[in-house]
């Protein structure tokens, strides 16, 4: 398996963004896969926390997986530093598992019925997420990301579900510390799902 030369890198879209709450602060950054006739099985990246003048203060590496065409958000939670002390965040693609897009298909998993509400101390948003596929999937990831009244966003949270069989319905909660500044109404929620 050959990988043309014209294949282009996992990128950025947008400036990630560094939410704090809750004495802690966390980082949601949405990244694409460029390539129509290619997918990745894996990936490794980092995120690298800048501070005044440049200087690197943490280095934070994962690995993930993207589907041909794919957008979709990489969430870092407890950054364990506060948001102020962060002015940039250089994000970086290594290591690709690059595999043709027809032999890893994103399968139709979707969130269904979810709604926020307040919960005690908490903002929750409770729903369920749906396999459509053909085949189980391994794993999902479920992004719950909150907004404000003129839009802008406000915080992230995420919660992971192991494998959702064909056809079942599983059910959800993402937890946020409430924000009076969050309008629980305007919530997205993006369900990301690694095939087995």
């Amino acid at each position: 398996f050959c990988i043309a030369s014209d294949t282009r890198p996992v990128e950025v879209l947008g400036i990630p963004r560094i939410f704090y709450v809750g004495g802690n602060s966390s980082l949601l950054a949405q990244v694409q896969n460029p390539n129509s006739a290619l997918a990745l099985e894996r990936f490794d990246y980092e995120f690298a926390l800048k501070g005044d003048g440049g200087a690197v203060l943490k280095t934070i590496a994962g690995s993930s997986f993207i589907y041909a065409r794919e957008v979709k958000y990489l969430f870092v939670p407890r950054l364990d530093m506060l948001a102020a002390q962060i002015r940039s965040v250089d994000f970086v693609f290594k290591n690709p598992s690059w595999i043709p897009a027809d032999k890893f298909v994103k399968p139709n998993v979707r969130a269904q019925n979810f709604r926020a509400e307040i919960e005690g101390g908490d903002l929750a948003v409770s729903g369920a997420v749906i396999n459509e596929h053909s085949r189980s999937v391994r794993s999902v990831s479920v992004i719950a990301v909150f907004y404000g009244k003129f839009g802008q966003s406000l915080g992230a949270s995420q919660t992971i579900l192991d494998s959702v069989a064909v056809g079942e319905s599983k059910p959800f909660t993402v937890r946020y510390p409430k924000d009076p500044d969050i309008v629980p109404e305007k919530t997205e929620v993006f369900v990301f799902a690694l095939r087995s």
